[in-house]
Formats: C-alpha cells, sequence, structure tokens
C-alpha cells in the first residue's frame, strides 16, 4: 500500500474489543421489568445484531407495540445500561489496549467503528472502559435491522471523515461473528475475524474471512498493510 494511503479499519465492539460482564443484556432486562411489569424475559438471539433489530424483537415476543414504546424504551435502557456499566464489569479483551495504542499512533491507520449498538449505547461502553477518544466516526445500530446497512453507513461515515484520504478498496472490519463477516462483505472489505466473542474459530473460518484470530495478540498490522 503507498504511504499516503490510509486504512480505514472499522472495529465491532461486543467480542471484539470488549466483554461487558452481561450489561447490556442486564439493562434491557431492568428495563423491561420496570417499564411494563415483564418477569419472564423472552430467550433472544443478541450476537451480531443491531440494537434496533433486538429491540423490535423483544417487543414481538412481550407483545407490546414497537412505536408507541420504542423511543421512551431507548431512554430508559440507556440510563440504565450506564449503571450496568458500572456494577457488570467486564474487561478489554486481549490484545485490543496495545493494538489500539499501536493504531492510532500509525498515521497509516484510520480507526472507526462498525457495530450494532446505538451510538449513545457505543458511547457508555466505549467511555466505561476508557478507549473512546481512539474511533472518530462509525455506523450503528440506532435504525437498522440489518448490519449490512449499518456497514454502508460506517463506510459513508468514513468518507466524511478522511475525504480524499479515504480509499474505498483500503477497509478492514474487525469482529467477532459471522455476521461481521457478511458485512464486511457488503461493503467490499477485508475481515479480520476474532473468536473472543461467541463463535468458535473453527466457526468463524467456515465463512472465509481474510484473516482468523483466536485472539487479537495474534494479528500482525504489516499484514493488514
Amino acid at each position: 500500500m503507498a504511504t499516503d494511503k490510509k486504512l480505514t479499519v472499522l472495529w465491532d465492539i461486543d467480542g471484539t474489543l470488549m466483554l461487558t460482564g452481561g450489561a447490556g443484556i442486564h439493562a434491557l432486562r431492568v428495563t423491561v421489568q420496570r417499564l411494563f411489569g415483564v418477569t419472564e424475559y423472552p430467550e433472544l438471539e443478541y450476537h451480531g445484531r443491531t440494537d434496533f433489530a433486538i429491540v423490535q424483537d423483544l417487543f414481538a415476543r412481550l407483545d407490546l407495540p414497537f412505536d408507541r414504546h420504542f423511543h421512551d424504551f431507548r431512554r430508559h435502557y440507556h440510563v440504565q445500561l450506564a449503571e450496568s456499566l458500572r456494577t457488570n464489569r467486564g474487561s478489554l479483551l486481549p490484545g485490543v489496549p496495545e493494538l489500539l495504542q499501536e493504531m492510532r499512533g500509525d498515521a497509516r491507520f484510520s480507526l472507526g467503528l462498525l457495530t450494532g449498538n446505538s451510538r449513545e449505547a457505543a458511547g457508555l461502553k466505549l467511555a466505561a472502559y476508557d478507549v473512546a477518544h481512539y474511533f472518530d466516526y462509525g455506523g450503528y445500530g440506532d435504525h437498522h435491522l440489518r448490519r449490512d446497512d449499518v456497514a454502508r453507513d460506517a463506510r459513508q461515515a468514513a468518507l466524511a471523515s478522511l475525504g480524499p484520504d479515504f480509499q474505498p478498496e483500503q477497509v478492514v472490519v474487525i469482529g467477532d461473528t459471522p455476521a461481521d463477516i457478511s458485512c464486511a462483505r457488503a461493503i467490499g472489505a477485508r475481515v479480520v475475524a476474532v473468536a473472543t466473542g461467541s463463535t468458535p474459530l473453527q466457526d468463524l473460518k467456515v465463512h472465509r474471512p481474510d484473516f482468523a484470530v483466536g485472539t487479537l495478540r495474534e494479528l500482525d498490522l504489516s499484514r493488514l498493510l
């Protein structure tokens, strides 16, 4: 890669950057109970999905009108998430602090987010683990059901941030689920799959990412460049 081109690196949050000790799910459960008196919380799929899709699914399972309650629910959820992040402590995942610092200190890299979290939830999680300052833009799960659409938002945000320094052929997504791999392909990006979330390494490899690692300690930045 020529030295005047930046590599745009779009990061997933949960299972890739960090584990939050179940803070997000805990916040959802508490919010549902407080707002609607629900004590039997339904089983849901969370991994690789957007907050918007998860809440829509949750409301359908509970037979609650989505349009009537969504905005109020989201406001209460974000308040509870901030509290849950203080009590359900997790950690950054192996290799993440070192990799973020190395990328941020190298002018050849530009860092953004590609996450199913809402913008506010993402900000709360990044702030809780003191990594918000590494990221300049992102795509978020506020309004999209499909992660591919979040990827397109992230790509557009990178373009808006970097201008002529943005190279559409120089985009890498880092994530821990098959959904991260598929959404990277939707925007023509390369992808690093890391097995620090819910999906084992061998299962990630089935989806043929460009790189597959057990933890981000194994990622060689020179290979990305």
